[in-house]
Order: structure tokens, then sequence, then C-alpha cells
């Protein structure tokens, strides 16, 4: 479960939130728009987060998650919006990088709102069955399943 955020950016209010929707033409889940407001970005602790059928590695970490405004390019939502849309199509956004840059992206389609996907980055654009695991139905759930534990030393 999340304990802490360090390095997060300032804060950022629905003017902001609404801003970023309209430039972006989407809607952001109410749990992720609430982090955002709180948070806007920044390095978890705990980062661990439990990858349900990724051979080879059944964690995942988060290095970091981006936020609107952010004065480093890489770490800022709309510029990784920008950046991997068509990589990863308009089913997704990345909202945070896991470490080995991989993405961890929200379902912002129609059916599946909501929830939160791994996407293996050496995959290429999602195809069906492949590159994209569901590693929580909802971000309020992720952040709940953040782990403390170091896979390496398991």
């Amino acid at each position: 479960m999340l304990a802490e955020m360090r390095g997060h950016g300032t804060p950022v209010g629905p003017i902001e939130i609404s801003s970023f929707e309209n430039e972006a033409r989407l809607v952001l889940p109410d749990d992720y728009s609430l982090f955002l407001q709180k948070n806007n970005g920044g390095r978890p602790i705990p980062k661990f987060f439990p990858i349900a059928g990724y051979e080879g590695n059944p964690f995942g970490q988060v290095q970091d998650f981006f936020g609107i405004g952010d004065s480093v390019a890489s770490c800022d939502l709309l510029w990784n919006f920008k950046t991997f849309r068509g990589r990863i199509g308009s089913d997704y956004l990345a909202i945070a990088r896991e470490d080995g840059g991989n993405l961890i992206c929200l379902d912002i389609s129609k059916f599946s709102r909501g929830r939160v996907v791994y996407w293996d980055a050496r995959v290429g654009r999602p195809k069906v069955g492949a590159g994209i695991y569901e590693v929580a139905p909802s971000f309020d759930n992720f952040l709940e399943n953040l782990r403390d534990i170091d896979p390496l030393n398991l």
C-alpha cells in the first residue's frame, strides 16, 4: 500500500486537470484525478507491484509517476501522452515509468476504463494477447497493491 510519495510536483487543481483532459481529449478516472491533485507525480514508497502472467519477472517497480506541468519533459503527463499514444494506442494513457523503460498505463477505453495495465515496450504496439498485462482493476487498487518487497531478494 502506498505509504509516501517523494519528489512529487506542485499540487494541481481541477482547472489544470480539466486543461489536460481537454488537450488530450479524454476524461481521467476520478481516483487518478484525485491522486494528481494530491501528489502530481513522484516516486512512490513502496514501489513494487505484482504482474500476473508476465513470464520471467512477476514484479515491476514504479520508477516515477508522471505529473502535469513537470519541468522535466520525460516526467510530464502530457509529453508522455503525446510521445507514446502512437506506440501504445488510443486505449491507454502512460501514467508512470517502470525501471527498464516499460510503462504503467491507465486504460481509458470505453469498456475497461480505469484499469491499470503494464506495457512491455519490447513487444511494441499492443496486440491482442501480447505486451499488455492487467495489474489492477482501478488506480486506487494499484496503489493498494504496492509492496515493499525486492523481488531480487525473495
